[in-house]
């Protein structure tokens, strides 16, 4: 791309940006840039599917304030749509490794709530766009996290029926894959967080 290109394609992200992003959004990009170019970086790499502006009274990934919504729109089933999303994050995924969530006392299962409050206290947290990003970078997804299901507990998504549901990885044959699991489901030994060192 030469420069005047370039200089077109800035000016064009620069006028996509939303005029009517809310206020604390805007103050976590300004304040944590790193993962913002990752945002960024993971959404103009590639070209968007085109949406429908509403199906059946459900807002489509387009419209949706969610990230998740936009920079994995085409990992999201039809009709289902993206009801809580943290921001993606910075970091390497090579440097993944399985960590347990389950803790003494807990008999081996938890519910899909505590589940998630525990990613979020082990910096595990990761959205369905950090999914997206793992899965285009799989080769590099350290051996040691197959045979787990990988949640991606940052980002909870809502079926037609009203159901909630999570992402998550699993390693089947010779690549990773994303499916949905419902979130009030018993989350066990079966399950790892990928904790980034």
């Amino acid at each position: 791309m030469n420069l005047d290109q370039f200089a077109d394609f800035v000016a064009a992200v620069v006028r996509g940006v939303p005029r009517n992003i809310a206020p604390e959004l805007a103050r976590f990009w300004i304040e944590n840039q790193e993962p913002l170019g990752v945002a960024l970086n993971a959404a103009l790499r590639t070209k968007p599917q085109q949406q429908d502006k509403e199906e059946n009274g459900v807002s489509t990934p387009e419209q949706s304030p969610f990230v998740s919504a936009a920079l994995a729109a085409d990992l999201i089933p039809k009709g289902w749509e993206v009801v809580e999303d943290v921001a993606p994050t910075a970091f390497d995924v090579a440097r993944l490794k399985p960590r347990s969530f389950l803790r003494d006392g807990d008999g081996g299962v938890i519910d899909g709530d505590e589940m998630r409050k525990r990613a979020g206290e082990l910096k595990t947290n990761w959205s369905l766009a950090d999914g997206r990003r793992m899965l285009a970078e799989q080769s590099r997804i350290p051996t040691g996290l197959r045979g787990y299901y990988i949640p991606l507990t940052g980002t909870v998504l809502r079926d037609s029926d009203g159901n909630l549901y999570v992402a998550f990885l699993y390693f089947y044959g010779v690549r990773w894959y994303l499916y949905f699991i419902w979130l009030d489901h018993d989350w066990n030994d079966f399950v790892r967080f990928a904790l980034s060192e």
